[in-house]
Protein backbone atom coordinates (compact mmCIF):
# COMPACT_ATOMS: atom_id res chain seq x y z
CA UNK A 1 0.00 0.00 0.00
CA UNK A 2 1.55 3.23 -1.59
CA UNK A 3 1.61 6.02 1.37
CA UNK A 4 1.70 9.79 0.46
CA UNK A 5 3.20 12.31 2.61
CA UNK A 6 1.86 15.53 0.52
CA UNK A 7 1.24 17.60 3.43
CA UNK A 8 4.11 17.00 5.53
CA UNK A 9 6.29 17.73 1.61
CA UNK A 10 4.78 20.99 1.15
CA UNK A 11 4.94 22.45 4.60
CA UNK A 12 9.09 21.43 4.47
CA UNK A 13 9.10 23.11 1.23
CA UNK A 14 7.38 26.19 2.78
CA UNK A 15 9.70 26.33 5.40
CA UNK A 16 12.52 26.16 2.93
CA UNK A 17 10.55 29.08 1.56
CA UNK A 18 10.38 30.97 5.24
CA UNK A 19 14.06 30.92 6.13
CA UNK A 20 15.31 31.68 2.72
CA UNK A 21 18.07 28.77 3.66
CA UNK A 22 19.90 27.72 0.17
CA UNK A 23 18.44 30.47 -1.53
CA UNK A 24 20.06 31.24 -5.07
CA UNK A 25 17.95 34.28 -6.42
CA UNK A 26 16.70 37.44 -4.88
CA UNK A 27 13.84 38.82 -6.40
CA UNK A 28 12.83 42.53 -6.20
CA UNK A 29 8.97 43.47 -6.40
CA UNK A 30 6.17 46.00 -6.14
CA UNK A 31 7.26 49.91 -6.57
CA UNK A 32 8.59 52.18 -3.51
CA UNK A 33 7.31 52.61 -0.91
CA UNK A 34 5.44 49.14 -1.44
CA UNK A 35 8.13 47.22 -2.27
CA UNK A 36 10.50 43.91 -1.00
CA UNK A 37 12.50 41.43 -1.71
CA UNK A 38 12.64 38.10 -1.73
CA UNK A 39 14.60 35.13 -1.44
CA UNK A 40 13.55 32.14 -3.27
CA UNK A 41 15.61 28.71 -5.14
CA UNK A 42 15.93 28.34 -8.69
CA UNK A 43 15.75 24.91 -8.71
CA UNK A 44 11.96 25.02 -7.32
CA UNK A 45 10.75 27.81 -9.47
CA UNK A 46 12.24 26.48 -12.87
CA UNK A 47 10.39 23.38 -11.95
CA UNK A 48 6.97 24.69 -11.22
CA UNK A 49 6.91 27.72 -13.99
CA UNK A 50 7.68 27.69 -17.31
CA UNK A 51 8.29 31.72 -17.05
CA UNK A 52 11.27 31.40 -14.78
CA UNK A 53 12.23 28.48 -16.36
CA UNK A 54 12.97 30.62 -19.70
CA UNK A 55 13.56 33.33 -17.40
CA UNK A 56 16.65 31.98 -15.91
CA UNK A 57 17.21 30.16 -18.95
CA UNK A 58 17.70 33.26 -21.16
CA UNK A 59 19.62 34.55 -18.70
CA UNK A 60 17.21 37.81 -17.86
CA UNK A 61 18.38 37.52 -14.25
CA UNK A 62 21.77 39.29 -13.41
CA UNK A 63 24.31 37.71 -11.31
CA UNK A 64 25.95 39.19 -8.40
CA UNK A 65 28.39 36.53 -6.80
CA UNK A 66 26.50 33.10 -6.84
CA UNK A 67 23.04 34.85 -6.38
CA UNK A 68 21.12 35.70 -9.15
CA UNK A 69 18.85 38.96 -9.39
CA UNK A 70 15.55 39.30 -10.78
CA UNK A 71 12.96 42.33 -10.41
CA UNK A 72 9.01 41.75 -10.54
CA UNK A 73 8.55 45.17 -10.59
CA UNK A 74 4.88 44.78 -11.98
CA UNK A 75 3.85 42.57 -9.40
CA UNK A 76 2.94 43.85 -5.59
CA UNK A 77 4.86 42.01 -2.90
CA UNK A 78 1.67 41.03 -1.46
CA UNK A 79 0.55 39.09 -4.54
CA UNK A 80 3.68 38.05 -5.13
CA UNK A 81 4.60 36.32 -1.54
CA UNK A 82 1.16 34.48 -2.26
CA UNK A 83 2.24 33.46 -6.07
CA UNK A 84 5.82 31.76 -4.18
CA UNK A 85 3.66 30.16 -1.36
CA UNK A 86 1.65 28.12 -4.20
CA UNK A 87 4.59 27.62 -6.42
CA UNK A 88 6.63 25.65 -3.15
CA UNK A 89 3.41 24.43 -1.22
CA UNK A 90 0.80 23.45 -4.07
CA UNK A 91 -1.57 25.09 -1.71
CA UNK A 92 -4.04 28.98 -2.52
CA UNK A 93 -7.11 30.11 -0.73
CA UNK A 94 -8.94 32.76 -1.94
CA UNK A 95 -11.89 33.16 0.76
CA UNK A 96 -9.03 34.76 2.52
CA UNK A 97 -8.27 37.32 0.03
CA UNK A 98 -10.34 40.87 -0.98
CA UNK A 99 -11.55 40.87 -4.89
CA UNK A 100 -8.57 43.44 -5.64
CA UNK A 101 -6.09 41.01 -4.57
CA UNK A 102 -7.80 38.13 -6.38
CA UNK A 103 -7.51 40.46 -9.41
CA UNK A 104 -4.34 41.38 -9.09
CA UNK A 105 -3.59 37.14 -8.73
CA UNK A 106 -5.35 36.49 -11.76
CA UNK A 107 -3.14 39.20 -14.06
CA UNK A 108 -0.03 38.12 -12.41
CA UNK A 109 -0.41 34.69 -12.65
CA UNK A 110 -1.50 35.24 -16.75
CA UNK A 111 1.65 37.00 -16.95
CA UNK A 112 3.87 34.06 -15.19
CA UNK A 113 2.68 31.42 -17.18
CA UNK A 114 0.80 29.56 -14.25
CA UNK A 115 -2.14 28.35 -16.63
CA UNK A 116 -3.52 25.89 -13.74
CA UNK A 117 -3.53 28.85 -11.25
CA UNK A 118 -5.18 31.73 -13.77
CA UNK A 119 -7.98 29.00 -14.70
CA UNK A 120 -8.38 27.85 -10.82
CA UNK A 121 -8.88 31.35 -9.72
CA UNK A 122 -11.06 32.12 -12.63
CA UNK A 123 -13.54 29.24 -12.06
CA UNK A 124 -13.65 30.72 -8.24
CA UNK A 125 -14.59 33.83 -9.39
CA UNK A 126 -17.23 32.36 -12.23
CA UNK A 127 -18.61 29.95 -9.10
CA UNK A 128 -18.65 32.63 -6.23
CA UNK A 129 -20.10 35.61 -7.99
CA UNK A 130 -20.95 37.21 -5.40
CA UNK A 131 -17.69 38.33 -5.24
CA UNK A 132 -18.24 40.32 -8.44
CA UNK A 133 -21.67 41.36 -7.22
CA UNK A 134 -20.16 43.16 -4.15
CA UNK A 135 -17.42 45.07 -5.99
CA UNK A 136 -19.22 45.05 -9.41
CA UNK A 137 -17.20 48.52 -10.56
CA UNK A 138 -14.26 46.95 -9.90
CA UNK A 139 -14.93 43.98 -11.41
CA UNK A 140 -16.64 45.73 -14.46
CA UNK A 141 -12.92 48.13 -14.64
CA UNK A 142 -11.35 45.09 -15.18
CA UNK A 143 -13.60 43.50 -17.66
CA UNK A 144 -12.89 46.37 -19.83
CA UNK A 145 -9.18 46.81 -19.58
CA UNK A 146 -8.78 42.69 -20.34
CA UNK A 147 -11.96 41.56 -22.19
CA UNK A 148 -9.52 39.55 -24.70
CA UNK A 149 -7.17 38.01 -22.20
CA UNK A 150 -10.51 36.99 -19.95
CA UNK A 151 -13.35 36.18 -22.19
CA UNK A 152 -15.06 34.41 -19.14
CA UNK A 153 -14.70 37.24 -16.87
CA UNK A 154 -16.23 39.73 -19.41
CA UNK A 155 -19.22 36.98 -20.32
CA UNK A 156 -20.04 36.61 -16.39
CA UNK A 157 -19.94 40.57 -16.03
CA UNK A 158 -22.55 41.23 -18.93
CA UNK A 159 -24.62 38.28 -17.55
CA UNK A 160 -24.67 39.90 -14.31
CA UNK A 161 -25.87 43.22 -15.45
CA UNK A 162 -28.64 41.90 -17.78
CA UNK A 163 -29.97 39.18 -14.73
CA UNK A 164 -29.94 42.16 -11.99
CA UNK A 165 -29.47 46.11 -12.86
CA UNK A 166 -29.44 47.06 -9.58
CA UNK A 167 -26.09 44.94 -9.13
CA UNK A 168 -24.24 48.30 -9.90
CA UNK A 169 -25.72 50.44 -7.26
CA UNK A 170 -26.11 47.51 -4.58
CA UNK A 171 -22.19 46.76 -5.47
CA UNK A 172 -19.91 48.06 -2.18
CA UNK A 173 -17.99 50.11 -4.32
CA UNK A 174 -20.97 52.04 -6.65
CA UNK A 175 -19.55 55.84 -5.73
CA UNK A 176 -16.07 54.88 -7.39
CA UNK A 177 -17.53 54.26 -10.56
CA UNK A 178 -16.46 57.25 -13.07
CA UNK A 179 -19.10 59.49 -14.79
CA UNK A 180 -18.94 58.67 -18.09
CA UNK A 181 -19.37 54.92 -17.60
CA UNK A 182 -22.10 55.41 -15.03
CA UNK A 183 -24.08 57.74 -17.91
CA UNK A 184 -23.53 54.66 -20.16
CA UNK A 185 -25.35 52.57 -17.83
CA UNK A 186 -28.17 54.93 -17.61
CA UNK A 187 -28.47 54.84 -21.42
CA UNK A 188 -27.95 51.40 -22.32
CA UNK A 189 -29.77 49.22 -19.48
CA UNK A 190 -33.42 48.78 -18.39
CA UNK A 191 -33.72 50.27 -14.78
CA UNK A 192 -37.49 49.77 -14.84
CA UNK A 193 -37.58 46.99 -12.07
CA UNK A 194 -35.74 50.10 -9.43
CA UNK A 195 -38.17 52.79 -8.32
CA UNK A 196 -37.04 56.24 -10.06
CA UNK A 197 -36.56 57.56 -6.45
CA UNK A 198 -34.30 54.87 -5.68
CA UNK A 199 -32.64 55.66 -8.66
CA UNK A 200 -32.39 59.39 -7.98
CA UNK A 201 -30.77 58.62 -3.91
CA UNK A 202 -28.28 56.45 -5.29
CA UNK A 203 -27.36 59.34 -8.58
CA UNK A 204 -27.36 62.03 -5.35
CA UNK A 205 -24.68 59.26 -3.19
CA UNK A 206 -22.62 58.91 -6.35
CA UNK A 207 -22.37 63.05 -6.75
CA UNK A 208 -21.81 63.80 -2.83
CA UNK A 209 -18.90 60.99 -3.47
CA UNK A 210 -17.75 63.11 -6.75
CA UNK A 211 -18.08 66.62 -5.07
CA UNK A 212 -14.75 66.50 -2.41
CA UNK A 213 -15.85 70.10 -1.23
CA UNK A 214 -19.47 69.26 0.10
CA UNK A 215 -19.43 68.29 3.99
CA UNK A 216 -20.31 64.87 4.77
CA UNK A 217 -23.08 66.07 7.20
CA UNK A 218 -26.25 67.71 5.22
CA UNK A 219 -26.94 69.96 7.86
CA UNK A 220 -23.70 72.34 7.19
CA UNK A 221 -24.55 72.64 3.54
CA UNK A 222 -23.90 76.29 2.29
CA UNK A 223 -25.60 77.41 -0.88
CA UNK A 224 -22.20 76.81 -2.73
CA UNK A 225 -22.22 73.04 -1.47
CA UNK A 226 -25.62 72.54 -3.32
CA UNK A 227 -24.45 74.60 -6.38
CA UNK A 228 -21.21 72.19 -6.85
CA UNK A 229 -23.47 69.45 -5.93
CA UNK A 230 -26.01 70.37 -8.89
CA UNK A 231 -22.94 71.07 -11.47
CA UNK A 232 -22.03 67.44 -10.79
CA UNK A 233 -25.29 65.61 -11.00
CA UNK A 234 -26.45 67.86 -14.27
CA UNK A 235 -25.81 65.28 -17.03
CA UNK A 236 -27.55 63.05 -15.58
CA UNK A 237 -31.25 64.72 -14.89
CA UNK A 238 -33.01 63.74 -17.88
CA UNK A 239 -31.94 60.53 -17.47
CA UNK A 240 -34.16 59.98 -14.31
CA UNK A 241 -37.54 59.90 -14.24
CA UNK A 242 -39.43 62.60 -12.03
CA UNK A 243 -42.46 62.53 -13.64
CA UNK A 244 -43.37 58.58 -12.76
CA UNK A 245 -42.49 59.06 -8.85
CA UNK A 246 -45.35 58.78 -6.96
CA UNK A 247 -45.82 62.25 -4.34
CA UNK A 248 -44.56 60.50 -1.39
CA UNK A 249 -41.09 59.22 -3.11
CA UNK A 250 -41.14 62.80 -4.94
CA UNK A 251 -40.75 64.70 -1.81
CA UNK A 252 -38.68 62.33 0.35
CA UNK A 253 -36.02 61.68 -2.16
CA UNK A 254 -35.89 65.12 -4.57
CA UNK A 255 -37.16 67.72 -2.04
CA UNK A 256 -34.07 68.20 -0.28
CA UNK A 257 -31.72 68.68 -3.15
CA UNK A 258 -34.48 71.22 -4.52
CA UNK A 259 -31.34 73.56 -4.77
CA UNK A 260 -29.18 71.91 -6.69
CA UNK A 261 -31.75 71.43 -9.16
CA UNK A 262 -32.28 74.93 -9.03
CA UNK A 263 -29.04 75.95 -9.72
CA UNK A 264 -29.45 73.78 -12.69
CA UNK A 265 -32.14 75.53 -13.76
CA UNK A 266 -34.52 77.89 -11.98
CA UNK A 267 -37.98 76.13 -13.03
CA UNK A 268 -37.28 72.99 -13.35
CA UNK A 269 -38.18 71.58 -9.63
CA UNK A 270 -41.46 74.11 -9.82
CA UNK A 271 -42.58 72.84 -13.08
CA UNK A 272 -41.77 69.30 -12.29
CA UNK A 273 -44.36 69.72 -9.16
CA UNK A 274 -47.00 71.56 -11.62
CA UNK A 275 -47.09 69.01 -13.99
CA UNK A 276 -47.28 66.11 -11.89
CA UNK A 277 -50.84 67.88 -11.23
CA UNK A 278 -51.59 69.26 -14.92
CA UNK A 279 -49.83 67.89 -17.21
CA UNK A 280 -51.26 69.98 -20.24
CA UNK A 281 -49.28 72.87 -18.31
CA UNK A 282 -46.83 75.50 -20.24
CA UNK A 283 -43.02 73.88 -20.10
CA UNK A 284 -41.26 77.09 -19.84
CA UNK A 285 -38.04 74.80 -18.23
CA UNK A 286 -35.37 74.04 -20.81
CA UNK A 287 -34.30 71.14 -18.86
CA UNK A 288 -37.46 69.52 -17.85
CA UNK A 289 -38.53 70.00 -21.51
CA UNK A 290 -35.50 68.18 -22.53
CA UNK A 291 -36.50 65.45 -19.94
CA UNK A 292 -40.19 65.35 -21.49
CA UNK A 293 -38.59 64.89 -25.01
CA UNK A 294 -36.28 61.56 -23.65
CA UNK A 295 -39.21 60.11 -22.01
CA UNK A 296 -41.70 60.56 -24.60
CA UNK A 297 -39.29 58.36 -27.72
CA UNK A 298 -40.37 55.18 -27.88
CA UNK A 299 -39.61 52.47 -24.98
CA UNK A 300 -40.29 48.76 -25.06
CA UNK A 301 -40.41 47.34 -22.30
CA UNK A 302 -40.92 43.63 -23.25
CA UNK A 303 -39.74 41.78 -26.70
CA UNK A 304 -40.05 37.98 -27.46
CA UNK A 305 -36.53 37.43 -28.93
CA UNK A 306 -33.23 35.52 -27.86
CA UNK A 307 -31.56 37.60 -30.00
CA UNK A 308 -31.84 41.41 -28.89
CA UNK A 309 -33.03 42.65 -24.98
CA UNK A 310 -36.12 45.53 -24.62
CA UNK A 311 -33.14 48.27 -24.62
CA UNK A 312 -32.02 47.43 -27.86
CA UNK A 313 -35.28 46.95 -29.49
CA UNK A 314 -36.01 50.43 -28.36
CA UNK A 315 -33.03 51.98 -29.99
CA UNK A 316 -33.69 50.16 -32.97
CA UNK A 317 -37.37 51.42 -32.74
CA UNK A 318 -36.04 55.39 -32.05
CA UNK A 319 -33.51 54.75 -35.46
CA UNK A 320 -36.64 53.73 -37.41
CA UNK A 321 -38.73 56.97 -36.03
CA UNK A 322 -35.36 58.96 -37.26
CA UNK A 323 -34.87 57.93 -40.67
CA UNK A 324 -37.81 56.02 -42.00
CA UNK A 325 -39.37 57.28 -45.45
CA UNK A 326 -42.03 56.03 -47.43
CA UNK A 327 -39.10 54.64 -49.65
CA UNK A 328 -38.90 51.17 -48.44
CA UNK A 329 -37.00 47.99 -49.05
CA UNK A 330 -38.28 44.58 -50.03
CA UNK A 331 -35.05 42.09 -50.15
CA UNK A 332 -37.01 39.36 -51.37
CA UNK A 333 -38.42 40.74 -54.50
CA UNK A 334 -34.56 42.23 -55.56
CA UNK A 335 -33.36 40.07 -58.85
CA UNK A 336 -30.03 39.00 -58.67
CA UNK A 337 -27.34 41.82 -59.74
CA UNK A 338 -29.10 44.80 -59.09
CA UNK A 339 -28.90 47.33 -56.75
CA UNK A 340 -32.28 48.64 -54.55
CA UNK A 341 -32.56 52.30 -53.92
CA UNK A 342 -33.92 53.69 -50.69
CA UNK A 343 -33.18 56.78 -48.58
CA UNK A 344 -34.15 54.68 -45.17
CA UNK A 345 -31.32 51.77 -45.41
CA UNK A 346 -29.29 51.95 -42.33
CA UNK A 347 -27.00 50.04 -40.96
CA UNK A 348 -26.25 50.02 -37.21
CA UNK A 349 -23.97 48.09 -34.50
CA UNK A 350 -26.00 47.69 -31.06
CA UNK A 351 -22.28 48.31 -29.54
CA UNK A 352 -21.50 46.22 -26.16
CA UNK A 353 -23.96 48.11 -23.38
CA UNK A 354 -21.64 46.95 -20.29
CA UNK A 355 -18.14 48.07 -22.04
CA UNK A 356 -19.37 51.14 -23.01
CA UNK A 357 -19.00 50.48 -26.70
CA UNK A 358 -21.46 53.39 -28.16
CA UNK A 359 -24.55 51.74 -30.27
CA UNK A 360 -23.83 53.61 -33.48
CA UNK A 361 -26.24 54.10 -36.53
CA UNK A 362 -25.05 54.81 -40.27
CA UNK A 363 -27.09 56.11 -42.71
CA UNK A 364 -27.28 55.54 -46.74
CA UNK A 365 -25.30 58.51 -48.39
CA UNK A 366 -26.37 57.31 -52.27
CA UNK A 367 -29.66 56.22 -51.94
CA UNK A 368 -29.35 54.66 -55.10
CA UNK A 369 -27.35 51.65 -53.89
CA UNK A 370 -29.01 50.98 -50.87
CA UNK A 371 -29.13 47.43 -51.24
CA UNK A 372 -26.94 44.67 -54.01
CA UNK A 373 -28.40 41.45 -54.47
CA UNK A 374 -26.69 38.80 -56.01
CA UNK A 375 -26.01 35.05 -56.14
CA UNK A 376 -23.11 34.85 -54.01
CA UNK A 377 -23.34 38.14 -52.26
CA UNK A 378 -26.26 39.42 -49.83
CA UNK A 379 -27.65 40.73 -48.72
CA UNK A 380 -24.92 43.63 -49.20
CA UNK A 381 -25.54 46.99 -48.08
CA UNK A 382 -23.75 49.86 -50.33
CA UNK A 383 -21.76 49.58 -53.85
CA UNK A 384 -18.37 48.38 -54.73
CA UNK A 385 -17.02 45.63 -52.21
CA UNK A 386 -20.14 47.09 -49.66
CA UNK A 387 -19.98 49.04 -46.62
CA UNK A 388 -21.36 45.54 -44.78
CA UNK A 389 -22.14 42.08 -46.79
CA UNK A 390 -22.57 38.66 -46.18
CA UNK A 391 -20.31 36.44 -48.53
CA UNK A 392 -21.09 32.91 -49.78
CA UNK A 393 -22.97 30.01 -51.09
CA UNK A 394 -23.71 28.61 -47.55
CA UNK A 395 -23.54 31.14 -44.33
CA UNK A 396 -23.28 27.99 -41.93
CA UNK A 397 -20.38 26.56 -42.84
CA UNK A 398 -18.87 28.06 -45.96
CA UNK A 399 -19.18 32.19 -45.12
CA UNK A 400 -17.91 35.53 -44.49
CA UNK A 401 -18.69 38.99 -43.15
CA UNK A 402 -16.42 42.12 -43.82
CA UNK A 403 -17.09 45.62 -43.41
CA UNK A 404 -15.59 48.94 -44.84
CA UNK A 405 -16.76 52.65 -45.18
CA UNK A 406 -18.58 53.09 -48.97
CA UNK A 407 -22.02 54.34 -49.37
CA UNK A 408 -22.99 54.59 -45.96
CA UNK A 409 -21.92 57.29 -43.51
CA UNK A 410 -19.75 55.21 -41.18
CA UNK A 411 -17.90 51.92 -40.31
CA UNK A 412 -19.86 50.06 -38.05
CA UNK A 413 -18.74 46.64 -35.48
CA UNK A 414 -19.66 43.56 -36.22
CA UNK A 415 -20.46 42.30 -32.56
CA UNK A 416 -23.96 43.39 -32.84
CA UNK A 417 -25.09 44.30 -35.98
CA UNK A 418 -28.61 44.60 -37.29
CA UNK A 419 -29.65 45.43 -40.65
CA UNK A 420 -32.45 46.43 -41.44
CA UNK A 421 -35.33 48.23 -44.34
CA UNK A 422 -38.34 49.59 -43.99
CA UNK A 423 -40.75 48.84 -46.47
CA UNK A 424 -44.03 51.60 -45.32
CA UNK A 425 -42.54 52.65 -42.11
CA UNK A 426 -42.95 48.85 -40.96
CA UNK A 427 -40.62 46.37 -40.33
CA UNK A 428 -39.56 43.80 -43.37
CA UNK A 429 -42.17 40.67 -44.22
CA UNK A 430 -41.56 37.43 -42.39
CA UNK A 431 -38.64 35.81 -45.05
CA UNK A 432 -36.70 39.18 -44.59
CA UNK A 433 -37.12 39.24 -40.94
CA UNK A 434 -36.27 35.97 -41.14
CA UNK A 435 -33.01 36.46 -43.11
CA UNK A 436 -32.34 39.32 -40.68
CA UNK A 437 -32.34 37.67 -37.44
CA UNK A 438 -30.33 34.72 -39.35
CA UNK A 439 -27.61 37.69 -40.29
CA UNK A 440 -27.60 38.82 -36.65
CA UNK A 441 -26.70 35.74 -35.39
CA UNK A 442 -24.08 34.93 -37.71
CA UNK A 443 -22.42 38.02 -36.64
CA UNK A 444 -22.58 37.81 -33.10
CA UNK A 445 -20.95 33.99 -33.69
CA UNK A 446 -18.80 35.66 -35.93
CA UNK A 447 -17.58 38.43 -33.12
CA UNK A 448 -17.69 35.64 -30.37
CA UNK A 449 -20.03 37.81 -28.42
Amino acid sequence: MENKFLLGLSQDYLKLLETGEYADVIIYTGQEPDNKEFRAHSLVLRSRSTYFRDAFSNEWAKTQGNLMIFKQLDISPEVFEIILKFLYGGSLCLAEHDARIILELLISTDELELDELTDYIQEYLLNNSWRLMSHFVLFHRFAMQNDERFPKIRKCVIELIKENPSTIFDSNDFTTIDQDTLIAFFKCHNFSSIKPGILWRNLVEWGVAHTPSVPIQYVEWTDEDFEALGDTLEPFITLIKFTEMDSEEFLSEVRPWKKCLDYIDPDFYTQVLEYRQLPAINVTSKLFNLLLEVRDRRHIKEIDSNLITPSDATLIANWIYEVSSSNGINFSSQEDGNYSPSNSSFIFSLGDKVFNYEPNLSKITNASKAIYQSESYGPCFGGGYSDLRLFGADFKDNGECSKRVQLYEEQIGLQAIIVRGIRDNRFLDDESNFRSQKFLQYTRNQSGS
